[in-house]
């Protein structure tokens, strides 16, 4: 399967002049976001199971809007009996003022006119708009893909740079052992008159000490967690959550190797794996 971005943008006008716009973001979960005119109210969620349908994860904004249209959907109709009753006042206070009386300030009253709706030719384009709906989807899809196999490439890239910091810490862990080991043997020296008497004891500390200092099973994890990174790439498909998670495993072994670690030529690669683990969060953010 192919790795999918969660970044797209599509559109689509109807036969009946109704714009369907689709913009897609990276986001932890599917959240949809409806925009629609008045009329369509009543289809939102018929709309919603739609988009349900193609995408799985992603931050998504649909939008439907009047564009272009020859015939509305709305019709305007007169409220004759309330209309009336400001007719009424109005002839009462040219009367009065012995003036003509301006009929247009009507329209400027609410409800004076209000909105009827053609359902039938709302049901009409509500068909239309469904399908544009998939149409536009499908679109979105094709854009996701096609960003999600630059990101793969971007990925297969920064990774390979990861193992060759890893491969450089791993050159320098058993030097820093000895060093470790050294660096105790001289200080307890100094400490100790008669190290001789107890040799073995003496040994036993050094190396009770060299293992806590010790960054094998740190490397060991760190090549079991790339090497999965690496497999789920490959696997493509939903794989955004899974790869956040071996990013955050990444760098915690990266920052209990830096504490472990005296060699500044450890610490510097570190430093360095952990701009990269960085880096690589990014673009895993803005996988599906």
């Amino acid at each position: 399967m192919p790795v999918l971005s969660m970044t797209g943008y599509g559109f689509e006008i109807t036969r009946d002049g109704y714009m369907t716009e689709i913009r897609s973001l990276n986001g932890k979960y599917l959240d949809i976001n409806i925009k629609i005119p008045q009329e369509l109210y009543p289809y939102e969620n018929e709309f919603r199971n739609v988009v349900k349908s193609h995408f799985v994860r992603g931050s998504i904004e649909l939008t439907i809007s009047h564009k272009n249209m020859e015939r509305s959907v709305l019709i305007p109709r007169l409220n004759r009996s309330y209309a009336l009753h400001y007719i009424n006042i109005l002839n009462e206070l040219s009367s009065i003022g012995k003036g003509k009386a301006d009929f247009s300030s009507l329209l400027q009253i609410r409800d004076i006119v209000y909105t009827d709706i053609d359902e039938k030719a709302v049901l009409r384009a509500v068909k239309n708009i469904l399908v544009s709906i998939a149409n536009v989807c499908a679109t979105v899809g094709r854009m996701r893909a096609k960003e999600g196999s630059v990101l793969k490439r971007f990925l297969v890239q920064d990774i390979k740079s990861l193992k060759q910091i890893c491969s450089g810490i791993s050159g320098f862990a058993g030097k820093q052992n000895d060093l470790i080991r050294q660096n105790l043997r001289n200080k307890i020296s100094e400490l100790v008159a008669d190290i001789r008497q107890n040799d073995n004891r003496f040994e036993e500390e050094i190396l009770f000490f060299a293992n806590r200092m010790d960054i094998s099973e740190e490397l060991d994890r760190l090549s079991s967690h790339i090497k999965q990174f690496e497999s789920l790439i490959k696997e493509g498909g939903q794989i955004g959550r899974r790869l956040d998670f071996l990013c955050q495993e990444i760098l915690r072994e990266f920052n209990t190797i830096g504490s472990k670690s005296t060699m500044i030529e450890i610490k510097r690669l570190v430093i360095s794996g952990k701009d990269m683990i960085e880096k690589l969060r990014e673009q895993v953010q803005n996988i599906e």
